[in-house]
């Protein structure tokens, strides 16, 4: 193999790298994307949107913007993205579609994901601690 070639075959590479790399950074957002391209959802805020039918809108996102993880619960919906949690719930003939930002759950708030979803709150635990290094007594 040449020099010439192997320089050719190098850049080929780097362009291939390149695109990938970018077609990755478009995909970011690619949830709050859809939503704002999507004639089904109607913006409220930055969080919230509104929509007609929660179970179309629910099938909708999963099969446009390929969740980490999804769940439904008692008629709510529930779609984990690596940065965002989409939940969206049906009542008096219409829907609500709320975005939760996760980097939330790095600074000590807490956001309920719905059931199926890990990390969940021990199984011992009323959500509070007894204060002491050992725990209560």
């Amino acid at each position: 193999m040449s020099w010439k070639m192997k320089v050719g075959v190098g850049a080929l590479l780097i362009v291939v790298g390149l695109v990938v790399m970018l077609a990755g950074f478009n995909t970011k957002d690619s949830v709050r994307t859809h939503l704002q391209d999507s004639e089904t959802f109607t913006y409220v805020s930055d969080s919230q949107y509104t929509c007609t039918d929660a179970k179309a809108a629910y099938e909708e996102l999963r099969a446009q913007t390929r969740p980490e993880a999804s769940k439904e619960d008692r008629g709510s919906y529930y779609l984990r993205y690596s940065r965002e949690m989409v939940t969206i719930s049906q009542s008096s003939g219409s829907c609500t579609l709320r975005i939760e930002d996760l980097r939330r759950l790095n600074n000590g708030h807490f956001i309920f994901l719905g059931t199926g979803f890990s990390p969940g709150s021990p199984s011992n635990s009323s959500g509070g601690t007894g204060g002491s290094f050992f725990g209560s007594k």
